[in-house]
């Protein structure tokens, strides 16, 4: 769902590759680019969900699409 936001936001996902593969790559292994890098009109707020959407490690999104809804509600 973070990826989804992330090209809702800004018009291209966050990685791109030749192949499949080589977009799982650049998933694990780079950081994506700040959605207010790439459009200055998200909200900060907006862009942390979004961010935490993209988190490498599970520990590091949300446990369950219910709570981003709670934050994306409160934005």
């Amino acid at each position: 769902l973070g990826v989804i936001l992330y090209e809702m936001l800004c018009g291209d996902p966050p990685f791109r590759g030749e192949n499949p593969v080589e977009v799982a790559l650049r998933h694990a292994q780079e950081t994506p680019t700040s959605p207010r890098a790439v459009n200055q009109a998200v909200p900060r707020a907006l862009e942390g969900i979004v961010l935490k959407g993209l988190g490498k490690r599970p520990v590091d999104r949300y446990p369950s699409v219910k709570a981003m809804l709670v934050d994306l509600r409160a934005v």
